[in-house]
């Protein structure tokens, strides 16, 4: 049985599930099945990152894109919360902050379009 904590007048699960690795080395079925899981567990807490994809290459955003579209096809958005992280430095240059002003602006509304939503309840400064 899931347990919850309340989360700004909303009720959060307190299993938090990392989507660090959808997309990547997950299809999109093979995530749509792990999230549908955890949702019929009683889950409803999402931790993303703009960070989170072919990191090498800076690919970002693919955990944010598989997370988004099971969002669009269950339409639950009102069900879950969603936590995800902006403003990581350059995997090629990670000693020079991107914290700055249109840095993490880019980064939240490329995060929005990515999981297609119209907010998130947490953001993280990763």
């Amino acid at each position: 049985m899931m347990r919850y904590r309340d989360f700004l007048g909303r009720k959060a699960s307190v299993l938090v599930m990392g989507c660090g690795g959808y997309g990547m080395g997950t299809s999109q079925m093979q995530t749509n099945e792990f999230l549908d899981v955890y949702a019929e567990m009683g889950g409803n807490f999402l931790d993303t990152a703009r960070i989170y994809g072919d990191i090498p290459n800076e690919v970002f955003g693919i955990s944010e894109r598989a997370v988004g579209n099971w969002i669009a096809a269950r339409h639950n958005r009102d069900e879950l919360v969603i936590g995800t992280k902006g403003g990581h430095p350059s995997v090629k240059s990670m000693n020079v902050g991107r914290l700055d002003r249109d840095n993490l602006t880019k980064d939240v509304y490329e995060s929005l379009n990515d999981l297609m939503i119209d907010y998130v309840d947490i953001y993280w400064l990763h």
